[in-house]
């Protein structure tokens, strides 16, 4: 059974209030007053000596099989991806990314069954694919048994959404994911 069996096509999650889970004050994140910068949303690289830990505190309920799924997801959706190391990048609302870590300043992104194909940085790249896996393990049972790993899950999904609809390949991003 591979990453696609049970979806081939990503599935928008419900919406609920955003700001719901936002962390407390004493989280990595910081307090929900200090979240953003000039009302933008800020990445910051996982720095080496955190990502062990980084999924497993993201996904306590998941982890392995989410960064495999990400990995699935980049295989089908661009031509080019022969593996490699993904950066890790948390938001200061709370969600988070994976992005290749290429020397490449694009990568060309073929949308699973709507058409789409666009050339797109790594980074957006890897916010398309994370915004798949977190949307298939939405739809999976398997990762949504537990209120709270759904609430996760959801939660991730709509906080990386926020990103996405900033990032200056926004469209491109919305492209291959709608």
């Amino acid at each position: 059974m591979n990453a696609f069996d049970n979806q081939n096509t990503m599935q928008t999650p419900r919406q609920t209030n955003p700001n719901e889970g936002v962390p407390p004050s004493n989280s990595p994140q910081g307090s929900p007053a200090g979240m953003f910068e000039g009302g933008k949303i800020v990445k910051t690289e996982v720095c080496e000596d955190q990502r062990l830990d980084f999924l497993p505190w993201k996904l306590p309920n998941g982890f392995f099989s989410f960064e495999n799924l990400v990995y699935s997801y980049m295989d089908h959706l661009c031509e080019e991806y022969d593996g490699g190391y993904w950066d890790f990048y948390d938001l200061s609302n709370g969600g988070f990314f994976m992005a290749l870590h290429t020397e490449d300043d694009s990568m060309m992104i073929r949308g699973l069954d709507n058409g789409y194909e666009a050339a797109m940085s790594p980074e957006a790249a890897g916010v398309v694919v994370t915004l798949y896996a977190l949307s298939h393990m939405l739809n999976d049972p398997r990762f949504t048994k537990e209120e709270e790993s759904e609430t996760r899950l959801h939660d991730h999904y709509w906080r990386l959404r926020e990103f996405a609809d900033q990032h200056l390949e926004s469209r491109k991003i919305r492209g291959a994911i709608d």
